[in-house]
C-alpha cells in the first residue's frame, strides 16, 4: 500500500510538472508574440517593421507575415532555438557559394541574438531577444529565398527592356513549408536555378574564391608586347599569372617566352574573345591584369542574371547570347548547330527574352519601323527623291492597307519628321534589309531573327550593328533545322522557295523555344570559363564580393527534441 502511494505521488508530481512546463512554454511563446505585435503597432503603419534594434526589416512581406491572426513564432519554442533556425543560419553563411552576399541576411545581428538567447539562464529566457531573432530570421529567410528565386539585382533597374516573366515563387508558402514540418534545407535548395550553366559557373566561382583567398595574382608590368622569344621579369610575371588560373604549367619555369607559353596565351585569348595570336599586346595585358575580385564579381553577376530567367522546361531550344554575338541550337545540353549573329547597338539594345518561334517568313517584306522612317529614310529621300525606287521600297499614307503612293508626287523636303504620315515597306528581293528569311516569335519588343544582305559584317569580331533585331549568320541552315519535322520541307525546299522570289509563311510543326540572354561570363561545353565584353554596360552595377573566411555566426544551441 505504501509503494502504491509513493508511485501515485510521483505520477501526480510528474503530471503537474508537465502541465506546468506546457503552460510555461505557452506563456513564453505568447510573450514573444506580444512583443512582435508591439513592433507592428509601434511602426505607425510603416510597411517594414524593425526586425531588431537599429535594424529595419528588408521586406514588407515580413510585416505581413506577422500581421496575420494565424501567425506563430517560427524559430523558437519554450525559449529554445529550434533546429530549423540553425539550418537556416548555415545556409545563409554559405550563400556566398551561390554568388550572394551573406551580410545581406543580417548574420551579425543573428549572431548577437543567438548568443544572447543561448547564454540566458534556463528559467529566464530573454523575451525581447527571442522576438527580435524571430523577425530577423524570418526576414532573412524571405530575402534569401527571393534572391535565389529571382536574383539579387533588380533586372529592370539595369536592363529596362528585359521582357522575361520570372518564375513565380510564393515566398509565404515556402516559409510555411520550411517551418511547419518540412525540411528547410530541401525547400531552399529547391530554388537553385536549373538553367544550363548555373552549376558550372558555381564551380568556377569556388575556384576563383580559393584563388582570392590565397592572395590572387600579381600585376604584369606595363611595357612592350610580349611574344615568342621575349625574356625577363615580365615574362616570369606572365608565367605566374597563367599558372594560377590554369592555362600554363611547366616543371621548370625559365623567364623565356617559349612555344608552351605562347599556347597558354592563345588559350587565354580565346577564352576572353580576343584575337588568339599568342602575343600579349595592350588588350591582352589589360585582360590579364583584371584583379581576381573583379573576375569574381563578373562570375557572380552572371550567375545572378541566370536567376532572372524562367525555368527551362524544354531540352531543345535556340540560345542567343548577345555579348558573344552567337546563336546555338541546343539539344539535351549539347550544341547541334551554331552561328554568328549581329545584335543591337547603343540605344537600340537587343531585348533579352524567352519566347517560341512559331513560323518563318521566306522572301519577307520589311515594314520599316516609324523611327527608322523618320530618322533615316526621310533624310535620304530629301537628298535623293529616287531613293525608294533604288531600294525597292513603297510608300503608304498612314497604313499598309492603303494603296502605295507615287513618291515622285510628294515634296519630301517639306515633310516634317515629327509629324510624318508616311510608312515605308521594302519588297522581297536582294535589297531587302531582312534578307530572304525572317523567324517570328511573339515579344513586346517587336524584334525577330532574320537574314541580312550585308553578310560581310559577320567577319567582324564585335558585331553590334543592328536596330535591335538579331541577324543570323546561317539563315538557311536554321530554317532547314526548324522545318525538319515539317512534311514536304526537306532537302532544298527552302532554297527553292527563296529562288522563286515569292513570299511565303511556313508554320513550324511545333513551336521552338528561343532564349535571348546577356552572358558576359559562362562555361562552354569543354568546361572552359569564357569572358566577353560588356557591350551594354550591364555589369557596371554595385555587387559586393564576399570571400570565405572563418564562420562569423556561431550555431545556436537548439532543442533537438523539438
Amino acid at each position: 500500500m505504501k509503494k502504491i502511494g509513493i508511485r501515485l505521488y510521483k505520477y501526480i508530481f510528474l503530471l503537474s510538472f508537465g502541465l506546468m512546463g506546457s503552460s510555461y512554454a505557452n506563456d513564453i511563446d505568447a510573450q514573444i508574440k506580444s512583443v512582435i505585435s508591439g513592433k507592428i503597432n509601434s511602426s505607425a503603419g510603416a510597411s517594414r517593421i524593425m526586425c531588431a534594434n537599429k535594424l529595419r526589416c528588408s521586406l514588407a512581406l515580413t510585416t505581413q507575415q506577422y500581421n496575420q491572426e494565424s501567425s506563430t513564432i517560427l524559430w523558437s519554442h519554450n525559449g529554445k532555438i529550434l533546429p530549423n533556425a540553425n539550418q537556416l543560419i548555415e545556409i545563409l553563411q554559405n550563400s556566398y557559394k551561390d554568388a550572394l552576399y551573406p551580410e545581406d541576411y543580417h548574420l551579425s545581428i543573428i549572431n548577437q541574438l543567438t548568443q544572447q538567447v543561448s547564454s540566458a539562464p534556463m528559467m529566464q529566457p530573454p523575451i525581447a531577444a527571442l522576438a527580435d531573432l524571430d523577425t530577423t530570421l524570418t526576414d532573412a529567410f524571405l530575402l534569401y529565398a527571393k534572391h535565389m528565386a529571382t536574383g539579387r539585382v533588380d533586372n529592370l533597374a539595369v536592363y529596362p527592356t528585359w521582357t522575361i516573366s520570372k518564375r513565380a515563387v510564393n515566398l509565404p508558402d515556402l516559409l510555411q513549408k520550411a517551418t511547419h514540418g518540412g525540411n528547410l534545407t530541401q525547400v531552399l535548395n529547391g530554388l537553385t536555378p536549373t538553367y544550363p550553366g548555373y552549376l558550372e559557373l558555381k564551380s568556377q566561382l569556388e575556384k576563383y574564391q580559393n584563388i582570392a583567398s590565397n592572395g590572387g595574382w600579381g600585376q604584369i608590368a606595363a611595357g612592350a608586347s610580349l611574344k615568342l622569344g621575349s625574356k625577363g621579369v615580365r615574362v616570369s610575371q606572365l608565367q605566374k599569372r597563367l599558372t594560377i588560373t590554369g592555362e600554363y604549367s611547366a616543371a621548370e619555369k625559365k623567364a623565356i617566352f617559349d612555344k608552351q607559353l605562347k599556347e597558354a596565351v592563345m588559350k587565354f585569348q580565346t577564352n576572353h574573345g580576343l584575337k588568339a595570336n599568342g602575343i600579349v599586346d595592350k588588350q591582352t595585358l589589360q585582360a590579364l591584369n583584371i584583379p581576381v575580385n573583379q573576375v569574381i564579381k563578373l562570375i557572380e553577376l552572371n550567375m545572378d542574371r541566370l536567376r532572372w530567367l524562367p525555368l527551362q522546361t524544354s531540352n531543345q531550344y535556340l540560345l542567343v547570347n548577345i555579348p558573344n554575338f552567337s546563336l546555338n541550337v541546343m539539344e539535351s545540353g549539347q550544341t547541334t548547330l551554331s552561328m554568328p549573329v549581329i545584335v543591337g547597338k547603343g540605344a537600340n539594345r537587343s531585348c533579352v527574352l524567352s519566347s517560341k518561334i512559331s513560323y518563318i517568313e521566306i522572301n519577307p517584306y520589311w515594314s520599316v519601323p516609324d523611327s527608322i522612317g523618320r530618322k533615316e529614310i526621310l533624310p535620304k529621300l530629301q537628298q535623293d527623291p529616287s531613293y525608294l525606287a533604288k531600294e525597292q521600297m513603297n510608300v503608304y499614307n498612314g497604313s499598309f492597307a492603303n494603296p502605295p503612293l507615287d513618291p515622285s508626287k510628294i515634296n519630301w523636303k517639306k515633310v516634317d519628321p515629327n509629324n510624318m504620315p508616311y510608312k515605308f515597306r521594302q519588297m522581297p528581293g536582294e535589297k531587302n534589309a531582312l534578307g530572304h528569311i525572317k523567324f517570328i516569335f511573339p515579344n513586346v519588343c517587336g524584334i525577330y531573327l532574320h537574314d541580312t544582305p550585308t553578310r560581310n559584317l559577320f567577319g567582324r569580331n564585335r558585331r553590334d550593328f543592328s536596330h535591335g533585331c538579331i541577324r543570323v549568320g546561317k539563315p538557311i541552315e536554321l530554317a532547314d533545322y526548324l522545318l525538319s519535322d515539317k512534311p514536304n520541307w526537306g532537302g532544298d525546299r527552302v532554297e527553292s522557295q527563296i529562288a522563286s522570289g515569292k513570299r511565303q509563311i511556313v508554320y513550324l510543326a511545333e513551336p521552338m523555344d528561343v532564349n535571348i540572354i546577356y552572358g558576359t561570363v559562362w562555361v562552354d561545353n569543354k568546361g572552359e570559363l569564357q569572358f566577353r565584353n560588356d557591350i551594354y554596360q550591364i555589369d557596371n552595377v554595385d555587387y559586393p564580393v564576399y570571400l570565405p573566411k572563418e564562420s562569423s555566426v556561431t550555431e545556436a544551441e537548439s532543442d533537438d527534441n523539438e
